[in-house]
């Protein structure tokens, strides 16, 4: 009887600790493994340094092939590990052991792009896969291909605009930059990105375009059509989800609803929004008074209701119509838009990047102008005033995949 395909997933987080949609991706891939007949996996997440795991950078958590890496790596410039030891000793005693056939890596931020590498030379063999979530091999401003300078939108990463953006480096040192992020990517046998849009965006930039795969995320948590209330009017009732910050666009959407409820004649149909989203108190003084500020002006046509949590979203886009995500930088593959999808909303995106990418306008959503509150108030105005266009928009979205068809999907490019 053959040994079970061992597969290494590695992480820059766990979801316990640390939330976001690429260590969620990981954490539901590393499960969904594990479940499929022939494989065994492991998930190891990286986790802050502390000196509280024996001397040794890894530890185990909840369960023994989950393993957390406990590492800090303040060279956010090269991607660095700066403490080598953790690399050429530690990691490289951690392969030894656990001796995976294939190891994917979903992210190298506060890891290490060398670890890439030392699965190469210390398990020539073994198969390795990396899911590009964003840009940050390509921009050091945390992968967001935004200007520095300005905030606008960047549609390339060359080192002389790079150093327009951070001018203490030199077009050479980002030229060195993007040689060393190479040098260690090149062993790669497979890449795998969410959305078209940011597969172009990384072969413009010299990853082999034969190695590097488009792959819808799969949804982990079963979702199905939510039924509607009757005697409700979905065409009325929005909806943000997610996290807030200065880029998830959330103030955008409250200027652009003020528009629309200053054009409001008597008898016209009036739009609710709903904003469920974490993170508003942990922003900078100045964003954080901007949305708070915006959303008590607002009331009560808008409800703030913080965080929440995923098994409540179907009781929560029940109560929605339209799920809008109105952010201003280019977005890969939101999360949010799968969830929408799979619980029957039609979605309101901007028109740029994976966004533009994910919803079809005139067919299972609409698009807006990025960035532009009047665009997207016409749209609000457009979505409240025809009563035809969201139950047609509702008829055509298609199903999302699941995450054991997409986990199968990527298990093939190394098969």
């Amino acid at each position: 009887m053959s040994r079970a395909r061992r597969v290494l997933v590695v992480a820059h987080g766990h979801p316990e600790l640390s939330r976001g949609g690429a260590e969620q991706a990981a954490y539901d891939e590393y499960r969904a493994l594990g479940a499929m007949p022939g494989h065994e996996s492991f998930l190891l997440a990286r986790a802050p340094l502390s000196g509280s795991h024996g001397g040794t950078p890894f530890s185990v958590y909840r369960a023994p092939s989950e393993f957390l890496f406990h590492s800090d790596m303040p060279d956010l410039f090269k991607l660095s590990q700066p403490i080598k030891h953790m690399v050429w000793s530690g990691f490289r005693e951690f392969l030894l052991k656990l001796r995976p056939d294939v190891v994917h890596f979903h992210h190298y931020v506060f890891l290490g792009v060398e670890l890439i590498s030392e699965v190469r030379r210390t398990l020539p063999e073994a198969k390795i896969i990396l899911t590009l979530h964003e840009f940050w091999a390509l921009c050091h401003r945390e992968g967001l291909m935004v200007r520095a300078q300005d905030d606008r939108l960047c549609s390339e990463a060359t080192p002389r605009a790079c150093h327009a953006c951070f001018p203490a480096y030199t077009p050479e040192d980002f030229l060195l930059r993007n040689s060393f992020i190479k040098s260690h990517l090149a062993g790669v046998d497979a890449f795998v990105t969410p959305s078209e849009f940011l597969r172009q965006r990384y072969v413009d930039w010299g990853l082999p375009a034969h190695r590097v795969h488009t792959l819808e995320n799969g949804q982990a948590q079963a979702l199905t059509r939510v039924v509607d209330r009757p005697g409700t009017h979905p065409n009325r009732q929005f909806a943000f989800f997610g996290q807030i910050n200065k880029w998830k666009g959330l103030d955008l959407l409250l200027d652009a609803l003020a528009i629309v409820l200053d054009r409001r004649k008597e008898g016209d149909p009036l739009p609710t929004l709903n904003v469920h989203g974490a993170n508003l108190e942990n922003q900078e003084a100045a964003v954080r008074e901007r949305i708070s500020t915006k959303l008590e002006k607002l009331r009560p046509h808008v409800q703030f209701h913080g965080a929440y949590r995923k098994e409540d979203l179907p009781e929560l886009m029940a109560e929605a119509g339209w799920v809008v995500v109105p952010s201003i930088w280019w977005e890969n593959s939101p999360l949010v838009i799968q969830e929408a999808f799979s619980l029957g909303r039609p979605v309101i995106a901007a028109n740029i990047g994976g966004m533009a990418e994910k919803v079809r306008h005139d067919v299972d959503g609409l698009h807006f102008r990025a960035r532009d509150a009047g665009s997207l108030a016409a749209t609000l105005e457009m979505a409240l005033d025809d009563p035809t266009l969201w139950p047609r928009l509702r008829a055509g979205i298609a199903n999302t995949p699941g995450i054991a068809e997409q986990v199968q999907k990527i298990m093939a490019l190394v098969a």
